[in-house]
Protein backbone atom coordinates (compact mmCIF):
# COMPACT_ATOMS: atom_id res chain seq x y z
CA UNK A 1 0.00 0.00 0.00
CA UNK A 2 2.85 2.38 0.79
CA UNK A 3 4.44 1.66 -2.59
CA UNK A 4 1.18 2.57 -4.37
CA UNK A 5 1.07 5.94 -2.57
CA UNK A 6 4.62 6.66 -3.67
CA UNK A 7 3.87 5.72 -7.27
CA UNK A 8 0.76 7.90 -7.17
CA UNK A 9 2.84 10.94 -6.07
CA UNK A 10 5.22 10.49 -8.97
CA UNK A 11 2.33 9.93 -11.38
CA UNK A 12 0.71 13.20 -10.29
CA UNK A 13 4.04 15.03 -10.51
CA UNK A 14 4.72 13.81 -14.04
CA UNK A 15 1.16 14.51 -15.22
CA UNK A 16 1.43 18.10 -13.98
CA UNK A 17 4.86 18.34 -15.58
CA UNK A 18 3.53 17.13 -18.96
CA UNK A 19 0.56 19.52 -18.81
CA UNK A 20 2.91 22.37 -17.92
CA UNK A 21 5.20 21.52 -20.84
CA UNK A 22 2.22 21.80 -23.19
CA UNK A 23 1.00 25.06 -21.66
CA UNK A 24 4.50 26.55 -21.71
CA UNK A 25 4.86 25.60 -25.40
CA UNK A 26 2.04 27.99 -26.30
CA UNK A 27 4.20 31.14 -26.00
CA UNK A 28 6.78 29.37 -28.14
CA UNK A 29 4.21 28.82 -30.86
CA UNK A 30 2.16 32.00 -30.54
CA UNK A 31 4.53 34.60 -29.11
CA UNK A 32 6.64 35.48 -32.16
CA UNK A 33 3.55 35.84 -34.34
CA UNK A 34 1.76 38.05 -31.80
CA UNK A 35 4.73 40.36 -31.41
CA UNK A 36 5.40 40.36 -35.17
CA UNK A 37 1.82 41.49 -35.69
CA UNK A 38 2.33 44.32 -33.24
CA UNK A 39 5.61 45.23 -34.95
CA UNK A 40 3.88 45.25 -38.33
CA UNK A 41 1.18 47.52 -36.91
CA UNK A 42 3.97 49.82 -35.67
CA UNK A 43 5.42 49.86 -39.19
CA UNK A 44 8.75 48.12 -38.56
CA UNK A 45 10.58 46.96 -41.69
CA UNK A 46 9.86 43.45 -42.91
CA UNK A 47 13.51 42.50 -42.33
CA UNK A 48 13.26 43.41 -38.67
CA UNK A 49 10.04 41.46 -38.25
CA UNK A 50 11.49 38.40 -40.01
CA UNK A 51 14.64 38.47 -37.88
CA UNK A 52 12.60 38.82 -34.72
CA UNK A 53 10.39 35.86 -35.62
CA UNK A 54 13.36 33.60 -36.31
CA UNK A 55 15.53 34.58 -33.36
CA UNK A 56 12.53 34.92 -31.06
CA UNK A 57 11.48 31.36 -31.82
CA UNK A 58 14.96 30.04 -31.01
CA UNK A 59 15.23 32.04 -27.78
CA UNK A 60 11.74 31.09 -26.66
CA UNK A 61 12.54 27.46 -27.48
CA UNK A 62 15.60 27.58 -25.25
CA UNK A 63 13.62 29.22 -22.46
CA UNK A 64 10.94 26.53 -22.82
CA UNK A 65 13.55 23.77 -22.60
CA UNK A 66 15.11 25.25 -19.46
CA UNK A 67 11.69 25.73 -17.83
CA UNK A 68 10.58 22.17 -18.61
CA UNK A 69 13.82 20.65 -17.30
CA UNK A 70 13.66 22.76 -14.15
CA UNK A 71 9.99 21.91 -13.54
CA UNK A 72 10.67 18.19 -13.93
CA UNK A 73 13.52 18.34 -11.42
CA UNK A 74 11.53 20.49 -9.00
CA UNK A 75 8.44 18.27 -9.07
CA UNK A 76 10.43 15.04 -8.84
CA UNK A 77 12.51 16.18 -5.88
CA UNK A 78 9.41 17.64 -4.20
CA UNK A 79 7.70 14.26 -4.46
CA UNK A 80 10.74 12.63 -2.86
CA UNK A 81 10.94 15.18 -0.03
CA UNK A 82 7.21 15.14 0.80
CA UNK A 83 6.68 18.69 -0.52
CA UNK A 84 4.59 17.88 -3.56
CA UNK A 85 1.44 19.92 -2.72
CA UNK A 86 3.43 23.15 -2.41
CA UNK A 87 5.33 22.39 -5.63
CA UNK A 88 2.07 21.68 -7.48
CA UNK A 89 0.68 25.03 -6.35
CA UNK A 90 3.80 26.88 -7.50
CA UNK A 91 3.84 25.20 -10.91
CA UNK A 92 0.09 25.82 -11.21
CA UNK A 93 0.61 29.52 -10.53
CA UNK A 94 3.33 29.60 -13.22
CA UNK A 95 0.89 27.96 -15.65
CA UNK A 96 -1.77 30.52 -14.75
CA UNK A 97 0.66 33.40 -15.34
CA UNK A 98 1.55 32.04 -18.79
CA UNK A 99 -2.13 31.67 -19.75
CA UNK A 100 -2.99 35.18 -18.53
CA UNK A 101 -0.04 36.70 -20.41
CA UNK A 102 -1.13 34.90 -23.57
CA UNK A 103 -4.68 36.20 -23.22
CA UNK A 104 -3.65 39.85 -22.70
CA UNK A 105 -3.18 40.59 -26.44
CA UNK A 106 -6.69 39.25 -27.09
CA UNK A 107 -8.26 41.41 -24.35
CA UNK A 108 -9.27 44.28 -26.70
CA UNK A 109 -11.27 41.78 -28.75
CA UNK A 110 -13.51 41.08 -25.77
CA UNK A 111 -14.05 44.68 -24.67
Amino acid sequence: MRRFAEIRKYLVAYLVWAASAVIWALPLLLGPQLIAGAMEFSEFSRWTISAFQRFGFVLLGLAWLVAVIFAEHYLRTSATRQRLPRALIRVGVANLIVVVLLLLPALPLFL
